[in-house]
């Protein structure tokens, strides 16, 4: 008698049908996974803007609605930031805000902060 040595067709077949169940099942954890970790960038973003901002009051008595002017402050990769500054000509206070998403996240999900309300990030628009 031979000395047979290896896998046969059927194994080889159960192993493989094995794998497309797994992998079917994954795909679509894995791909909200994703999203998650994109909204968390933007989340993570809206919070290093808030104390970037603050600090740029500090140092120059009034809000910036440049990102560039925000010191040590750099955005993570594709997301998009939007800030805006506002003025009350009669009490010369100041008041900002920022929108932030990340285009691959969930969608339309926005993280907003605006300081003339409270100091909580809002996941819908301001």
């Amino acid at each position: 008698m031979l000395n047979q040595k290896g896998f046969s067709l059927i194994e080889l077949l159960v192993v493989i049908a094995i794998i497309g169940i797994l992998s079917t099942i994954a795909m679509p954890q894995y791909s909200e996974y994703k999203k998650r970790a994109y909204d968390s960038a933007a989340k993570s973003d809206i919070r290093n803007i808030i104390i970037a901002q603050e600090g740029f009051f500090i140092d120059n008595s009034r809000y910036t609605d440049s990102l560039t002017e925000l010191y040590g402050f750099k955005a993570s990769n594709g997301v998009k930031i939007t800030l805006k500054v506002a003025s009350n000509e009669s009490t010369e206070a100041q008041t900002w805000q920022a929108t932030v998403n990340h285009p691959q996240g969930t969608a339309n999900k926005k993280f907003c902060y605006n300081s003339e309300l409270d100091t909580s990030i809002r996941e819908t628009g301001c």
